[in-house]
């Protein structure tokens, strides 16, 4: 009799280790093999808020924490798992509790997401990195039943020290590389319009992928490499009388070397660029699918915008067209119009008192029916 109740109390502690530990609502899984489904009773499907996995998972196992995760789920810690790659579309759930942020620890081991791995919709979701940062396939942060907003963000752990957080971005320790853009909200206010600090050299494959930007795209001076799908399918706002105002500008003199795919269904209605560089920027390949036109410069100088002459006076914008200019109205960068003379002249004041910080958007219609934008600073 004791032995066969020792055998059986073996038996308990050999299977012990894969089956759930925990209360209800906080639980412990080691997965070896055996369906996490399997793992988990109904009432801890049906509570459990805080789960811990351990092991490694199979591909239908994934399909249990999407419904965690949509349901009651508010963190998932993945951060011993031994997993190196996250599954095509791993994580893609629409969220029903939006009054929550969740939270995925990421594997330490990961190294590749697969395509729309992170595409989580409706609520924000924090994951959070504690290894290298892993290559992507296409649309890791969403692309597939989403609406214009981003509500996936990756957060450093608070032991990861191979990388920085600087202006609410993930760089490298020396600022040389941006791998992503991290504000929590999936609407990016470019910090003074830069897409990335000064200095920076490198922006990386994916970084602004399906994100919605709200300000100037300012790619600054430095930069001289931009990976795979980095403004992919990037989305923006549009003036209150439905015009859009969306360009991008890059001050590097040498057009940076562009990956697959960098400005692929991106949004951007015009490209700026250092005077000197527009005939670069013309023959590089991918650059070259924009409208080009020249930077808008300070001091007094004259700076050309098709056809267009803005001369900076000091206190004052002069513009001069080549025809009569019927109306001009004047944005704020968030849409908001602040401004709306009709004219008949073909040059035009604007005093720069008269002009929204950071800077105004310009919107200029002629008298035969076309139309053109410009930027100013006040």
């Amino acid at each position: 009799m004791k032995q066969l109740l020792y055998t059986l109390l073996a038996l308990f502690a050999a299977v012990l280790p894969a089956m759930a530990q925990g209360d209800n609502t906080h639980v412990a899984v080691n997965v070896d093999g055996t369906p996490l489904e399997s793992l988990l009773t109904e009432e801890q499907k049906a509570q459990v808020t805080h789960l811990t996995i351990t092991g490694t998972l199979a591909e239908d196992d994934y399909a249990v924490l999407r419904e965690l995760l949509t349901n009651q789920l508010e963190e998932l810690n993945l951060r011993n798992a031994d997993i190196d790659t996250l599954p095509a579309h791993a994580f893609e759930c629409t969220l029903t509790r939006k009054d929550k942020e969740r939270t995925v620890q990421l594997p330490k081991s990961l190294v590749y997401l697969s395509d729309y791995a992170l595409n989580v919709n409706g609520s924000k979701c924090a994951f959070i990195l504690s290894g290298i940062f892993p290559s992507f396939g296409k649309y890791p942060y969403g692309g597939v039943n989403r609406s214009n907003f981003r509500y996936t963000f990756l957060k450093l752990s608070e032991d990861n020290t191979r990388y920085k957080y600087e202006n609410d971005a993930i760089y490298s320790l020396d600022g040389d590389t941006l791998y992503t853009p991290n504000d929590g909200e999936g609407i990016f206010f470019a910090s003074g319009g830069k897409l990335a600090m000064d200095g920076t050299r490198a922006i990386l494959g994916n970084a602004y992928e399906y994100a919605h930007i709200v300000r100037d795209a300012v790619i600054p001076a430095s930069v001289d490499t931009i990976g795979d799908r980095a403004f992919a399918e990037v989305t923006t706002s549009y003036t209150t009388d439905g015009n859009p105002y969306f360009w991008l500008t890059c001050e590097a003199t040498i057009p940076p070397k562009l990956g697959k795919d960098t400005f692929k269904d991106a949004r951007f209605q015009k490209l700026f660029v250092p005077y000197e560089s527009i005939e670069l920027y013309k023959n590089a390949p991918g650059w070259n699918d924009f409208p080009i036109f020249a930077m808008p410069t300070s001091g007094i100088t004259q700076t050309k915008h098709n056809g267009l002459m803005v001369k900076d006076n000091g206190n004052a914008y002069i513009v001069i067209a080549g025809q009569v200019i019927k109306h001009i109205r004047c944005y704020t960068v968030a849409g908001q119009q602040v401004m709306s003379l009709p004219t008949k002249s073909s040059t035009i004041e604007i005093c720069k008192d008269n002009l929204p910080k950071p800077c105004a958007i310009m919107r200029i219609s002629f008298a035969d029916g076309t139309s053109e934008t410009i930027k100013l600073k006040p």
